[in-house]
């Protein structure tokens, strides 16, 4: 039983490829080694110990009631959420058909009908991501990238030391990561990592043997394991952990700059209030700053703690000429295939950039609303590896679909989903809007930096503890409730909130490509262990986190103007329940004329709050946009007292 709560392992997951990608985000689940006692043989003691806790929670919230609210069901989706968590978490069903308990239970709760439900499960944001994964699955199906690393190295003509070594690959991976699926890049990456590292260290004990067989006497040999740079075999071990370190985290990073790179971008593009503001090209624009210093923090730190001092000697063009002769034996010289992957890939990020200025412009209604998305234009280089015949495979095109259908990860899709079902019950039950008046009276005094070091502190360590998908799915729907609550602009907590699921660095199950770098380590004759990733991962969090909440602080403001008012349009979406009022005052230090009030349903009528807290009494009226009704009973409106304490805040 002990045995079964130990962290994992190199070597209790698989190490083929297909297997692998599962235990990537199921490495409980797809443990090889760990008996397994409970529920005949089909649970680990730790997957026991969630069920028992996810359905006891959900027993006592939908009984007890514990949550002071005004809102009948907001109980219910507390107790739906903590189940979904605690399952998620231990993994006492695949994360994926957990995803669909959502889909069941909320209407058995009454908070919302199948029907609204089961469309989160599929909208545009799935479509954008099956269309990237058509194009990454070619590219890992024709191994371009593998051929272009080991044509730079091989072309540089310099020896290259472990510090360039180890830059060169995070690089690749940090740029892959931004447009290909990061497990995707970490699974072709890591294998000839490996294999490199493997060579090394062969050559450092042959060096050892021939010192040893040269009749030098054992203090002689002593001393050249020490100094000789190819000799000592564990500093060749300790490069080839920070070498695997290096491409987990930097292809981690990576996915953080592009709107697709990760599944809490995904998330937060699929939120309907803000998903007009939030493009491809934006978040790009905003993350890539942030990306880029979180890759460089992480370079750093494993420069530091696995390179410094480092007595090895520059790897020859030797080596790469073996690896290089290898790879061009098994799949043969550069051909047609490979050329139209790569044009599908530079074509897709090309669009993706420009559509919103060259193509949405042209297609648009009478009235000049868009009628295309970036899931339509980016599906377009997609579609084009259908219809291009294959040069190693005739009769083939270079794309086809068996091998789509064993490569494309459809459980992403229904994970995306059951993250919009949560959050869509959360706005369904009311439990949003009490979560948000709780937290948003508790940061009421908050400066904006300080609010993005919380955010980015509590998303982080939360991501270490819970699956980014369950943390993003909950928090990202609480942080927007808070905003809405406070009456100021939600990308100010969503954005930086956002980010932090993707600063999980200090635990091998913390991302799927630690994971996977956790599995690959297994060939190796020191795999890396937990101690590896917390040794690395903490100090790399603890500098992140205050350089990343400043960036973000900066890059919200120039690109989105995210500490402005709250902005009147988003009070066109009917998830708001914002009202525009003709009510003149200072709102964030800015001087406005009309400006947004939150309604709040009351037995005498319709009232709304202003940003200050002040409470607007309104005519009964069922439009929250356009032409406002004159208010009733209008307090001062630039008081700037505190808000009222919620109902049920502590």
């Amino acid at each position: 039983v002990r045995a079964s709560f130990t962290l994992q392992r190199a070597s209790t997951l698989p190490t083929q490829t297909r297997e692998l990608r599962h235990a990537a985000t199921m490495p409980i689940t797809h443990d090889v080694e760990t008996e397994r006692h409970c529920c005949c043989g089909l649970w680990k003691t730790t997957q026991m110990f969630g069920a028992i806790a996810g359905v006891v929670l959900f027993i006592v919230f939908v009984a007890a009631c514990p949550v002071r609210t005004e809102y009948s069901t907001a109980n219910c989706m507390m107790g739906i959420t903590l189940l979904c968590g605690c399952f998620w978490v231990f993994e006492v069903m695949p994360i994926y058909v957990t995803a669909l308990l959502p889909l069941i239970l909320i209407p058995i709760c009454k908070i919302d009908s199948t029907d609204d439900i089961a469309r989160s499960y599929w909208g545009p944001i799935q479509m954008l991501f099956v269309a990237i994964y058509l194009v990454d699955i070619a590219m890992e199906e024709v191994q371009l990238p593998k051929r272009v690393a080991l044509h730079v190295l091989l072309r540089s003509g310099i020896d290259w030391r472990p510090r360039t070594l180890m830059l060169f690959f995070m690089i690749g991976s940090w740029i892959l990561a931004m447009f290909v699926n990061v497990v995707a890049v970490v699974l072709m990456i890591t294998p000839f990592a490996v294999n490199l590292v493997e060579t090394m260290e062969e050559r450092a004990h042959e060096k050892q043997a021939e010192a040893s067989e040269s009749g030098e006497s054992a203090a002689d040999n002593s001393a050249c394991s020490v100094n000789t740079e190819d000799g000592d075999s564990s500093q060749v071990q300790r490069f080839g952990a920070g070498l695997l370190l290096g491409i987990a985290f930097s292809a981690t990073a990576g996915g953080l700059a592009t709107l697709t790179g990760s599944i809490p971008n995904r998330i937060l593009a699929g939120i309907d209030l803000i998903n007009y503001q939030v493009t491809w090209v934006m978040w790009l624009a905003y993350g890539l700053p942030i990306s880029f210093a979180v890759f460089l923090i992480t370079y750093l730190v494993l420069d530091f703690l696995y390179i410094r001092n480092s007595k090895m000697s520059a790897i020859g063009k030797d080596v790469v000429q073996t690896h290089y002769d290898e790879f061009v034996d098994e799949n043969g010289t550069f051909n047609r295939d490979e050329l139209v992957v790569g044009i599908a890939q530079i074509l897709q990020i090309i669009i993706l950039v420009c559509d919103q200025w060259v193509i949405f412009p042209c297609i648009k209604t009478a009235d000049g609303a868009n009628l295309l998305s970036d899931a339509s234009t980016a599906a377009i280089p997609a579609l084009l590896l259908f219809l291009v015949p294959s040069i190693k495979r005739p009769g083939q095109s270079v794309l086809t679909w068996p091998s789509v259908h064993e490569n494309l990860d459809f459980g992403v899709l229904l994970l995306i989903g059951g993250g919009f079902a949560i959050s869509r019950g959360f706005e369904s039950s009311g439990l949003e809007e009490t979560m948000g008046a709780w937290i948003s009276y508790m940061l009421d005094d908050v400066n904006s930096y300080g609010l993005s070091l919380i955010v980015l502190l509590v998303g982080s360590v939360g991501t270490q503890i819970f699956s980014s998908i369950a943390a993003a799915t909950t928090v990202l729907s609480v942080l927007k409730s808070v905003a809405l609550n406070s009456v100021v602009n939600p990308l100010q907590l969503l954005l930086p909130g956002t980010v932090a699921f993707s600063l999980a660095f200090a635990l091998p199950t913390a991302t799927p490509s630690n994971v996977v770098a956790l599995a690959k380590s297994q060939t190796l004759s020191r795999p890396l262990r937990v101690c590896d990733f917390v040794r690395a991962g903490v100090p790399i969090n603890l500098l992140a986190i205050p350089v990343v909440a400043f960036i973000s602080l900066y890059m919200s403001e120039g690109l989105f103007d995210a500490s402005a008012p709250f902005p009147l349009q988003m009070c066109a979406d009917p998830t708001a329940n914002c009202q525009i009022v003709d009510i003149p005052g200072i709102v964030q230090g800015r001087n406005v004329t009309t400006q947004a009030c939150m309604l709040l349903d009351n037995d005498s009528g319709t009232c709304c709050k202003l940003w200050n807290g002040t409470m607007v009494t309104l005519p009964n009226t069922t439009d929250t946009f356009g032409e406002p009704p004159a208010p009733v009973e209008v307090p001062v409106p630039g008081d700037d007292g505190p808000a009222p304490e919620p109902d049920g805040a502590p």
